[in-house]
């Protein structure tokens, strides 16, 4: 369900995990084949209310939070449907254009009205576009995807916004981000463990022999809030 999801709306792969995530929710919704009852159900006890489903991937129009409005100017956010909080009632979206907040910022709100029957990623970037009137078009025409530092900004109690960052695919990204220095430690601690695990043992290559390739893995730890918790390198065989 998650890859097709992705698929369908043409969504960015690094959004595999909000996906997963509103997959799982749903899953724990549907009636089993042969009991007839949810996950939910079961384990909660009482029949889960599906009156807040929402359709992933939609566009939606977020309220900017009371300390960001402004008199003059637009009051709203495009923003994509991305899944559902945990543990409280607001939904999670995906910010695509906003005079006030940043481009690929994730924000936690109820104050949003969805347009279930439009998705932005899926008409950026499908050779069949449908059709849409102007003001649509001209919503998606500033989609960008900015790099920055994950964190978490609380604006009131029912509103949250933290940044996501992609991390570096080969190991040259890494030491040559802006985060290298932290990624030079992970990538020593890993080396250093493998050494002392005696995973590796260096030897000369015997003759006519092809060495194994490898990869680094490079991951990034949050702390519930959205601050980075530690730096992670993986070196496994390709």
């Amino acid at each position: 369900m998650m890859n097709a999801m992705l698929v369908s709306y043409y969504a960015p792969d690094n959004l595999w995990g909000e996906a997963l995530l509103t997959a799982c929710f749903l899953q724990n919704r549907i009636p089993h084949r042969f009991t007839g009852k949810t996950a939910y159900e079961l384990w909660k006890g009482y029949k889960p209310s599906l009156k807040y489903l929402k359709v992933w991937g939609c566009l939606t129009k977020v309220m900017l939070p009371d300390p960001k409005k402004r008199k003059i100017g637009s009051k709203i956010s495009d923003c994509l449907f991305i899944g559902y909080a945990e543990h409280s009632a607001p939904y999670r979206f995906l910010v695509l254009k906003s005079d006030v907040l940043s481009c690929n910022t994730i924000v936690k709100t109820k104050n949003v009205e969805f347009s279930k029957n439009v998705f932005p990623l899926k008409v950026e970037n499908a050779s069949d576009k449908p059709s849409l009137n102007k003001e649509d078009v001209n919503s998606y025409d500033d989609l960008r995807r900015c790099k920055r530092q994950r964190k978490e900004t609380s604006f009131e109690s029912d509103f949250y916004t933290y940044l996501v960052e992609n991390e570096p695919q080969t190991f040259y990204e890494a030491i040559s981000s802006s985060d290298a220095k932290f990624w030079k430690v992970a990538i020593k601690i890993e080396m250093d463990s493998i050494s002392k695990n005696h995973t590796w043992i260096l030897v000369n290559l015997p003759k006519g022999a092809k060495p194994i390739g490898c990869k680094w893995i490079f991951k990034k730890k949050y702390f519930p809030d959205g601050s980075i918790e530690k730096y992670k390198a993986r070196s496994v065989a390709k």
